[in-house]
């Protein structure tokens, strides 16, 4: 859902400013997106520095924390595996919180990550198909935290967030920015 409001405001930048804008959006996961940058079949794609470490450079050991150090560093992969230039950031955040029914943080006493990893293994997580591996996702919390969930249910809905597939009582946890009261009301 980010990834196309951010593609929107792209688009609408770019019409504001006189270019013709062909909209290719929602085209799939990050390296759908990548490759169709890559073999020229769109001119451009908004893109989080977070996801290009995760998802397209593999990088391993701890997630940079230091915005301009991350940037600096799939900057230059990107430049020399790929003759892909990247643009000065917008300054969109996308960081991931974790969302909790109020009544299942209240019965496991849920406050922070830490309190999470005593539980979690009791809990399902829903969330879509590149957080399982993201340092900054399930990967990250289980290295960090030691979190893992009992069960991770993968969602991809073309256009619609994760939970607009499923039953809102199905899920226990989900990485959103918002809270899960909102999607159950429709």
């Amino acid at each position: 859902m980010a990834a196309l409001q951010a593609a929107e405001l792209y688009a609408a930048s770019l019409e504001a400013a006189g270019f013709k804008v062909e909209r290719k959006i929602n085209l799939g996961a990050t390296l759908v997106a990548h490759e169709a940058l890559r073999t020229g079949a769109i001119d451009l794609y908004p893109e989080y520095t977070g996801t290009g470490l995760s998802a397209v450079m593999k990088a391993q050991g701890p997630t940079e924390a230091d915005p301009e150090k991350a940037y600096q560093a799939v900057k230059a992969f990107y430049e020399k595996e790929f003759k892909l230039t990247w643009l000065k950031p917008s300054g969109v955040n996308n960081g991931y919180a974790m969302v909790v029914r109020p009544e299942t943080a209240q019965a496991m006493n849920l406050k922070t990550l830490s309190d999470l990893a005593k539980v979690a293994g009791k809990m399902k997580i829903g969330a879509g198909p590149e957080f399982g591996d993201r340092r900054d996702g399930l990967k990250g919390m289980k290295e960090v935290y030691g979190i893992e969930f009992g069960e991770f249910r993968q969602f991809a809905v073309k256009g619609q967030p994760a939970f607009a597939a499923i039953p809102f009582e199905a899920l226990a946890v989900a990485p959103s920015g918002k809270p899960l009261e909102e999607f159950a009301a429709g």
